[in-house]
């Protein structure tokens, strides 16, 4: 069965019934395996992939991330950053590695650096 006969009813003939979710599972696996992909993929990694890229998107706003803790119904943003696999530590990362143009900043005697993680 091809992608687009799937799309369509089991005899052929177009639907105005939408995909049930199992059917739609179905069709990624076929398309994964039919390109050589050695992945699992599903319904599921459609949902997770467009919470990653919404947070990604958006420059991890957090108001981004809390309208994606509500849309997955999680309790916590914690919960939603574990689920699409964005970790505190990326986060911070993104802010500390972030260049505005700016010099070091000197502070009396001291002189304050930003520094990227890869250089310390």
């Amino acid at each position: 069965m091809t992608t687009s006969s799937a799309l369509r009813g089991n005899n052929g003939a177009k639907s105005e019934q939408p995909l049930h979710r199992n059917s739609v599972d179905r069709i990624l696996k076929e398309a994964a395996e039919a390109l050589g992909l050695n992945i699992k993929v599903g319904t599921h990694t459609l949902r997770k992939t467009f919470g990653y890229h919404q947070m990604l998107m958006g420059g991890n706003d957090p108001r981004r991330l809390l309208l994606l803790q509500k849309i997955f119904g999680h309790s916590s943003a914690a919960q939603t950053l574990d689920y699409i696999g964005i970790t505190e530590d990326e986060i911070s990362d993104a802010y500390r590695d972030l260049n505005l143009g700016l010099r070091p900043l000197v502070l009396g005697c001291w002189t304050v650096r930003y520094m990227s993680r890869s250089s310390r």
